[in-house]
């Protein structure tokens, strides 16, 4: 449940559905830790987290390049195929 407050406070405030993917992957072990005291399903946790954000290497690129598209944004077009 922290981890989607965390995932809904940053999609509201920025409308960015990655970036809330991302902050909740990087709260996710710290929530681990807090919630269940063991070391091990936080390092379990935070291998998950690595990946996930692993995963969203081009969304992170979107995101710093501003071109990242936005929770309610209208969607491109679909690229022009010649067909």
């Amino acid at each position: 449940l922290a981890c989607l407050a965390v995932w809904l406070l940053v999609a509201v405030a920025t409308r960015y559905s990655s970036a809330a993917a991302l902050a909740a992957a990087v709260a996710a072990p710290i929530v681990t830790v807090l919630v269940t005291a063991s070391v091990a399903t936080a390092a379990i946790v935070l291998v998950l987290s690595a990946i996930l954000v692993w995963r969203h290497a081009e969304n992170i690129r979107r995101l710093r390049a501003g071109t990242e598209g936005k929770i309610g944004g209208k969607k491109s077009p679909p690229p022009d195929t010649g067909e």
